[in-house]
This record gives C-alpha cells, structure tokens and sequence, in this order.
C-alpha cells in the first residue's frame, strides 16, 4: 500500500472516530433514568434507554474497530488481514476501512458465528482444533 492510499485511510479513520466520539457523548448523555407515574410512559422510557444503550455498545465496539485500525496505520499493519496476513484488497478497505479481515477470512467468522452464536470474531478464530 502506497504512502498516499494509507494517508487517505488515516483520514477516513480519524474522521469516523471524531464522528462516532461526538454521537457516542450524545447518548450518554441521553441515557437518564425518568420516573414517569404512569406505567405505560415508563415502560416506553425504560425501552428507549434499552435502544439507546444497545446502540451504544454498537458504536463502542465500532470504535474500537476504528482505534484498532488506526494503530495498525502506527504500527505499519493495516490493510493485512489479521488472521491470514494476507493483504487486505483495497475495495474492501474501501467499504470498510476498519476492517480486519480479507473477505474469505470474513465469511468464514460469519459462517463460524452463525454456527456458534454468543461468540465474537477473536474467539472464533481460537476455537479448538484451528491453527493460528
């Protein structure tokens, strides 16, 4: 990958981190406990703060993802998949710039995933019997 193409990731990364730092505080900052005296209104409220807390911890874990890519640019490991080390095609960084994993090694933790629900992709890649 040339200078150029990591120093326009670099960007798309620090902007998306910047954005998604900003939204981040928004919930949070949404995120109060309301009495409402009636139930119906506090069961709607304690559903929003539901919404907004799963959103939260999406974004959290895409935030992760982006700060992982970015000390990978530091690093000089972006843009290699993180389980084959081979290189990440550039349409896919593309699409995802904070991407881990080539496709094949994608569709593989999605298969995997789908087979053992509750795991997350690290952990998928460390299931007995696969060599790392």
């Amino acid at each position: 990958m040339t200078k150029r193409q990591v120093a326009k990731f670099r960007k798309i990364l620090q902007t998306k981190r910047s954005e998604l730092l900003r939204d981040l505080r928004e919930r949070r900052h949404g995120l109060t406990i309301e009495l409402a005296g009636d139930p119906v209104d506090w069961l709607r409220s304690l559903a929003d703060q539901e919404l907004t807390v799963r959103s939260v911890d999406l974004e959290s874990a895409l935030l992760r993802e982006v700060d992982r890519a970015l000390r990978g640019i530091e690093e000089s490991t972006f843009g290699r998949c993180a389980w084959c080390d081979r290189e990440i095609p550039p349409k896919r960084l593309e699409a995802v710039p904070w991407s881990p994993y080539c496709v094949a090694c994608q569709e593989l933790a999605e298969q995997e995933r789908a087979a053992q629900p509750g795991l997350g992709v690290t952990e998928l890649f460390c299931l007995p019997g696969r060599a790392a």
